[in-house]
């Protein structure tokens, strides 16, 4: 055999010679409106280029000049940042300098370094590719292939370039090993796969080939593997380190535990934390630090907790005042935001409002909203308790503003209301609150309301033979007066007379007997009160019944005909009709409940029980879902709201009057809503507490 011609022949030197000539030629000036440079560089970036193709089986000191030459050609090609580049605005891609936009992708290498210290993590986490991206078009009308994440070996087989990695912020490729393992030393010889990135996308094949098989990205591989293994197997070398700092950590994490099941628990039983003094181990220092205190005497943790604070070997120990109200807060918003994630699943809702004034006189305006809860197995009719409001103004306007800007708060949809529940007097009685305005208050007049709270049945006899007047009206209530134990006479008070002045009129006083004031001023009020109060709540429930009572009473259901039924259920129709549209449709709904009067189980004998059989039945009623859901969540009393006000003066008493409005309303909800505390969890808590400053890192 011949051997291998190694150099070319005269003539193809002098054909490859004329080709360069005319090459040049017929490009002088064409970069001129992208570069400033003079024509001898572009001439020079040319003959470059076309020199690049002699580049075949080389030594691998030859492989890194051919390489740099790959990266030097790519960096005269798309912009060098010794050149000046007149290149239109909006190629913004080959900005390397632009803005950083948060949050950065971490798998995209074009944001690497604009992280620190997250080689671990990445070698962690490995390479990531995504070959569903529509990869951008370049100048030259060439773009990324994914076919070359794969090299083709000689056999023909297929071997995957796991070290490739595409950037989608830079429309470059890079290295994944020589970018996060490369040295001073080796950065120049790598060249742009292991520092700003490869573009040139007509000569990728042989810059990938040369790359590869390079000494410097086998070493950066080595340690690339050497490093994966060590974390997989948690193996680094600071190993000893790691499991100290982990430790710490954990330690950590559960002293925070404790004091948030500290918090929870005093907050729940409505105590005060703090006392006189904010030491440990002195007198009146809280009810907080206390329950610390003896949890340090049977827990290790907190125990050494405490000890590190006694010995001041820790700045900050957490168990100061802004961390507890800090604490209360995150447990408060944890619970809020659960209820509300229930409200909006179950879309429908109803709000009940009542007002006091608490220990600072102050109007306090108590927001609970009532909804049907379909996310568990059973659905469950809850009432939550979501706030107090401080208003200025308790007129319907006022309340309703306030109202107003709570739903926007909590992103609930005003829309979806479907009841109300509020003093009735309010729309009535111009200045009257829940308590009667006086300087006493009730609950300090025990014994005078006895007889009432004792002797209600009686007193409702009494009532009734007084609309019977007779002759012996008199007789007869002196007799059922004595029956009550109460003293059947008026007493009559000392009459004060004001001094008259010379000037005054001379004009004749009505004076009333004890008796008689006592019917004018006061009986008469109470019935008066007392008859318009029972009429106006009748009227609704009336209209409620007629709304909604052919689905309440299940028996009427069952045996009420067809005609009827259509009308109840276009009334139905018409009342949930907001904008022009319905909630319901009347005629749906009729013939669904045509047939679920006869397929509903004996065992149904209640509006709930309906609600849950319809729910099992997954759809086949859509329309009688909804009427029964909007059914049930139409309140009846306002007693959840009521019962607020018992936990408002437990918590806000006398000697803490001074106590914040986001304090009271993180405590109240920790101690109305106790069954949503108990679900709470604590390493959420713990997150998003070590997510409000960087000095917290330690419980990350």
């Amino acid at each position: 055999m011949f051997p291998i011609r190694k150099q070319l022949s005269g003539a193809e030197k002098r054909k490859k010679k004329q080709k360069e000539e005319a090459l040049i030629q017929s490009q002088v000036g064409s970069l001129n409106k992208y570069f400033t440079n003079s024509q001898k560089a572009e001439q020079t970036e040319v003959a470059e280029q076309l020199n690049q193709d002699d580049t075949d089986n080389k030594l691998n000191d030859q492989k890194h000049s051919e390489l740099n030459e790959l990266q030097n050609e790519d960096q005269k090609q798309y912009g060098n940042d010794k050149v000046e580049v007149n290149m239109p605005e909006n190629n913004s891609d080959e900005d390397t300098n632009q803005k950083i936009v948060f949050p950065l992708n971490v798998d995209d290498p074009g944001n690497w370094d604009k992280m620190q210290n997250i080689r671990d993590f990445l070698v962690e986490r490995g390479p990531r590719k995504d070959d569903d991206i529509l990869f951008p078009l370049d100048n030259t009308g060439r773009h990324f292939n994914p076919s070359h994440y794969k090299r083709q070996l000689p056999n023909g087989e297929k071997s995957d370039r796991r070290w490739l990695v595409y950037s989608i912020s830079l429309d470059k490729i890079f290295c994944f090993c020589c970018k996060l393992f490369k040295t001073q030393r080796t950065t120049m010889k790598l060249g742009h796969l292991a520092d700003e990135g490869y573009k040139d996308w007509k000569n990728i094949s042989r810059c990938l080939s040369l790359h590869e098989t390079s000494k410097d990205h086998i070493d950066c591989m080595t340690s690339w593997i050497e490093l994966e293994r060590r974390l997989r197997k948690k193996k680094t070398i600071d190993e000893n380190i790691q499991v100290a700092i982990n430790k710490e950590r954990e330690h950590w994490k559960q002293v925070l535990k404790r004091i948030i099941a500290v918090v929870q628990r005093i907050a729940k039983n409505n105590l005060p934390l703090q006392g006189d003094n904010e030491k440990l181990y002195v007198e009146n220092n809280g009810i907080f630090l206390q329950l610390i205190e003896m949890i340090a005497e049977f827990d290790p943790i907190m125990e050494e907790h405490l000890r590190r604070v006694q010995e001041r070997q820790i700045h900050y120990t957490y168990l100061g005042p802004k961390i507890q109200n800090e604490l209360i807060q995150m447990l408060a918003a944890e619970v809020r935001s659960s209820i509300v994630a229930k409200i909006k699943h179950a879309k429908y809702f109803t709000v009940i409002l009542d007002c006091t004034p608490d220990a600072s006189h102050e109007e306090q305006m108590s927001l609970v909203i009532r909804c049907v809860d379909d996310s568990e197995n059973a659905i469950v009719v809850e009432e939550f308790w979501i706030g107090f409001l401080k208003v200025n103004e308790t007129s319907g306007l006022g309340l309703f503003t306030e109202l107003k800007n709570i739903l926007n708060n909590l992103e609930l949809d005003i829309d979806n209301i479907r009841g109300q529940g509020w003093q009735i007097f309010k729309d009535h009685v111009q200045g009257l609150t829940v308590k009667p305005l006086s300087q006493t208050r009730w609950e300090s007049h025990v014994d005078s309301v006895k007889p009432i709270k004792d002797q209600t049945s009686k007193i409702r006899d009494a009532l009734i033979d007084l609309a019977n007047i007779s002759d012996d009206s008199k007789i007869k209530t002196e007799h059922i007066a004595s029956e009550m134990g109460i003293e059947p006479i008026f007493r009559e008070k000392c009459i004060i007379r004001r001094k008259r002045q010379f000037d005054e009129i001379n004009s004749e006083e009505v004076t009333q007997s004890p008796k008689e004031s006592f019917r004018v001023n006061y009986f008469l009020f109470i019935i008066d009160q007392a008859l318009s109060s029972l009429q106006t709540r009748f009227e609704q429930f009336q209209k409620y019944e007629e709304t909604f009572g052919f689905l309440f009473s299940l028996e009427r259901l069952k045996y009420i005909d067809d005609d009827s039924l259509l009308h109840s259920c276009v009334n139905l129709q018409e009342s949930l009709t907001h904008d022009g549209h319905s909630d319901v449709d009347g005629s749906d709904l009729y013939l669904e409940l045509k047939l679920l009067r006869h397929s509903l189980p004996r065992e149904s004998k209640r509006a709930i029980d309906v609600l849950n059989y319809l729910k099992k039945m997954d759809s086949c009623y859509p329309n009688a879902y909804i009427a029964y859901r909007i059914l049930l969540t139409i309140p009846v009393t306002v007693a959840s709201a009521e019962r607020s006000f018992s936990k408002l003066k437990l918590i806000k008493t006398y000697l803490r009057s001074t106590m914040s409005q986001e304090r009271l309303n993180g405590l109240a909800m920790l101690s109305i809503e106790k069954k949503v505390v108990e679900k709470v969890d604590y390493a959420n808590l713990i997150n998003t507490f070590a997510s409000k400053t960087a000095r917290r890192a330690i419980f990350k």
